[in-house]
């Protein structure tokens, strides 16, 4: 019996088991290219900043902006957040790639303005930087936290409308701006250790050169990933408007789980321990 049931499984194999298994395998390639890139952009740091020419600053750019697009793949809690909107919530493409783009490049800017800024704005930025890091994080998980909070007032009345008073035109979207600026206000912990490594060796613009060509790509990764969760759920969406009412009333609902799925995010990123927890169990 027990052969049997070997043969079995080698003829028809379990294929939750081998999808699981690919997806592992394609992750644990990411991460060994995200490795390999990262090296390569430290070393190009590194040539620009001793160099000192064209030649060294183009190949900078090229090795930040390919670190950066492997960067956006990888998780993270602010697309962890973006995903948890689009998933539940209608966007266009455009609203979608938009979003991503402004929220990478608004993490990239409010990087740099931290630690640039630090001794214009208290001296004591210069020996407490890793306090000053903790509450620019804190500052976004709130600001998260709140955003969300919005969203589900707007999903309630969109599914109290759907159920009560369809004929009711719809509440203007929020906007999404303050939502990316929620996100950037998290610091790239690689940016800040290239800026502050950069700054130390008198070669500031390197940093802000390597840090922006890496927030670029991850932009572009970003807006990628925004773009075809977008595209998906408005497929899904074309299916639900032909599925009737009810099928609307479940995507309003969605879309209330959705927001307080995003409070919980903003909640959970207040407290680091609790964030390295869940990012590990995710991970598994």
């Amino acid at each position: 019996m027990e052969m049997t049931d070997r043969l079995a499984s080698a003829a028809y194999p379990d294929p939750w088991a081998s999808l699981a298994s690919a997806w592992d395998a394609l992750f644990a390639w990411i991460e060994t290219q995200q490795a390999e890139l990262f090296r390569g952009f430290v070393d190009a740091i590194g040539v620009a900043a001793f160099s000192a020419n064209l030649a060294g600053t183009l190949e900078l750019i090229l090795a930040g902006l390919i670190y950066g697009i492997f960067h956006a793949i990888g998780p993270g809690p602010g697309k962890a957040v973006l995903a948890a909107y689009l998933v539940t919530h209608p966007a266009t493409p455009r609203r979608a790639i938009s979003l991503g783009l402004a929220a990478a490049l608004a993490q990239g800017l409010f990087t740099a303005l931290l630690i640039l800024g630090r001794s214009a704005i208290a001296p004591w930025f210069d020996s407490r930087i890793g306090h000053a890091v903790t509450l620019a994080e804190n500052a976004s998980a709130i600001a998260v936290a709140l955003v969300g909070a919005v969203l589900v007032a707007k999903a309630a009345r969109r599914l109290h409308r759907t159920l009560f008073a369809p004929d009711v035109p719809p509440s203007k979207p929020i906007n999404l701006l303050w939502f990316a600026a929620a996100i950037g206000l998290r610091p790239d912990l690689v940016g800040v250790v290239v800026l502050l490594s950069t700054h130390g060796l008198g070669v500031t613009w390197i940093g802000l050169v390597a840090v922006a060509a890496m927030a670029a790509g991850t932009a572009f990764g970003v807006a990628a990933l925004c773009g075809t969760i977008a595209v998906t759920r408005a497929g899904f969406a074309w299916i639900s408007r032909i599925a009737g009412r009810w099928a609307r009333v479940g995507g309003a609902g969605v879309s209330v789980a959705g927001a307080f799925g995003i409070v919980f995010i903003g909640l959970i990123l207040l407290d680091s321990e609790l964030t390295a927890r869940t990012t590990a169990f995710l991970a598994q």
